[in-house]
């Protein structure tokens, strides 16, 4: 996970991420769902520990492991 100091430089680089709209692998092929929704996700779990809120994303993986 990226470790940011504010969440100012958390939300720039996740509404880099979102607005690039050009999701491709090195070869050129293009990425599937789950692997842009990869690609945001260390952002959007870095925003919620920078806002206190990392229980948000524990308690679901908690819930989302209980059921596998």
């Amino acid at each position: 996970m990226d470790n940011y100091k504010n969440v100012k430089d958390a939300l720039d680089d996740l509404i880099g991420i979102v607005e690039a709209r050009d999701f491709q692998h090195e070869d050129g092929t293009p990425l599937n769902g789950n692997e842009v929704l990869d690609l945001v996700t260390d952002d959007v779990y870095s925003i919620a520990d920078l806002l206190g809120f990392s229980d948000l994303y524990l308690i679901g993986r908690l819930t989302r492991n209980n059921k596998d």
